[in-house]
């Protein structure tokens, strides 16, 4: 008897074949909820083969069975879940409050999520086929990504970790003089929020002043 599971709980929708070690088919079946039975096999070894796996899990690995005289032989075959790691950087640590959508090839939004301080998000159980992320909100002081990024759910491979680096928002402020549009050394400058609150000051030294990751 052969049962296939999720590792805990039988598995349905699962395509099966039993061949020799020839590879002669003996037996082919979808899972359900009960364990297959295959009677009157010779004594010899065999071997369990997953044709297709049910949506979201990954195709099992072939299992050898070794068939003997009077006795039942049960084997239980195990699917594991798709899974892909989404990781949200700034290119060096781990980026919060990105506010990120999985699409599907129909555009529909099939998962949600915003970033916590990890920057990481473990997805499974993900149906066969090509998703986008796109992401909705960067982080506060971070530039949008405007382009989504394209990943492939197989069940027969490992989605390889995919990482998304935000850029930080950047604004570069030069003093001139109005007459004859040359650097100025020596200014006392600020940036204020609307609330009137101070974010950056400086004294200008005649090049460029760079400001990053404002909001």
């Amino acid at each position: 008897s052969i049962l296939k599971t999720d590792g805990t709980n039988p598995l349905a929708g699962a395509v099966l074949r039993l061949e020799t070690t020839g590879g002669t088919l003996i037996d082919e079946w979808t899972s359900a909820t009960t364990a297959h039975v295959i009677n009157d096999l010779q004594v010899g070894t065999y071997v369990v083969k997953e044709v297709s796996a049910p949506s979201g899990y990954m195709v099992g690995e072939n299992q050898t069975v070794q068939v003997t005289k009077d006795n039942t032989t049960t084997v239980t075959f195990a699917n594991t879940l798709t899974s892909v790691r989404i990781i949200k950087t700034d290119g060096t640590n781990p980026l919060a409050g990105a506010k990120l959508q999985i699409l599907n090839s129909s555009n529909d939004v099939v998962k949600e999520w915003t970033t916590d301080a990890t920057g990481t998000a473990v997805f499974t159980g993900l149906p066969v086929g090509t998703y986008t992320i796109k992401e909705v909100e960067a982080p506060e002081g971070y530039v949008l990504i405007e382009t989504g990024r394209q990943f492939t759910i197989t069940n027969n491979a490992a989605t390889p970790d995919i990482t998304i680096v935000n850029s930080s928002t950047k604004v570069l402020i030069n003093k001139i003089d109005s007459t004859t549009n040359k650097p100025v050394a020596g200014a006392t400058l600020e940036i204020r929020d609307a609330s009137g609150n101070q974010v950056a000051s400086w004294v200008s030294d005649g090049t460029e002043h760079e400001i990053l990751s404002l909001p």
